[in-house]
């Protein structure tokens, strides 16, 4: 029985020794200097992401301005039409 238990103690131990070697070594292989050439990397990224919507969004402002202007145009002439209408309406 004892040798059983010492046994299941020993595989925890060497377990636990491999898991924390293994860890310690994928920490250690993971510098700082890939760190910052990550965050570089993503930094660039939001600034051409940042850069597309705000043109985009020019590009959508700029149509937004001229289907105002068509709107009021149209709004003109519908005006016309109901001035001519009423116009006629009171001749009648």
């Amino acid at each position: 029985m004892k040798k059983k238990n010492k046994a299941k103690v020993y595989t925890f131990v060497i377990s636990f020794i491999l898991i924390a070697t293994f860890s310690f070594q994928s920490v250690l292989a993971y510098s700082p200097q890939d760190s910052l050439k990550d965050l570089q990397q993503r930094k660039q990224e939001v600034q051409r992401r940042i850069k597309e919507a705000e043109s985009k969004e020019h590009h959508y402002l700029t149509q937004l301005k001229v289907i105002e202007v068509e709107l009021g145009k149209a709004q003109d002439q519908l005006n016309a039409l109901h001035q001519e209408r009423d116009d006629l309406n009171v001749r009648v």
